[in-house]
C-alpha cells in the first residue's frame, strides 16, 4: 500500500492470494523470465527464499501487512478479497454500488 496513490475518494480492492498460491505462481514466473537466472530453480529452494523475503521485488509479509495496516486504519474504502469464487464477485459488486453512493 506504500506506493499507491492515495486521496481524491479513490477506491481499492485488494486481492489477497494464499501464501502457497502466491508462492507457487512467483515461482513459475521467475523460472520463465530470464532476468532472474532461476530456470534450474526447485521450489524448495524458492520458498526458502520467498519466506525469508529475500525474492527481488518481493516481499510478500511487507506487501502484505501494508495492506492491512491500511485497511485497519480506515483512512481509505479498501475491500479485502481473500476467496475469488462467485460470491466474491457478487461482494465486490456491491461493494462498488455502496462506495458510490457515500
Amino acid at each position: 500500500f506504500v506506493d499507491i496513490p492515495k486521496g481524491g475518494g479513490a477506491k481499492y480492492i485488494y486481492a489477497c492470494r494464499n501464501l502457497k498460491d502466491c508462492a507457487t505462481s512467483l515461482f513459475h514466473h521467475r523460472r520463465n523470465m530470464k532476468p532472474f537466472n532461476f530456470k534450474d530453480g526447485y521450489f524448495d529452494e524458492f520458498f526458502g527464499l520467498f519466506m525469508e523475503g529475500t525474492i527481488t521485488y518481493c516481499d510478500y509479509f511487507d506487501h502484505l501487512m501494508s495492506w492491512l495496516e491500511a485497511i485497519e486504519k480506515g483512512e481509505e474504502y479498501i475491500l479485502l478479497v481473500r476467496v475469488c469464487t462467485q460470491d466474491c464477485i457478487l461482494d465486490v459488486n456491491s461493494f462498488v454500488l455502496i462506495s458510490t453512493r457515500i
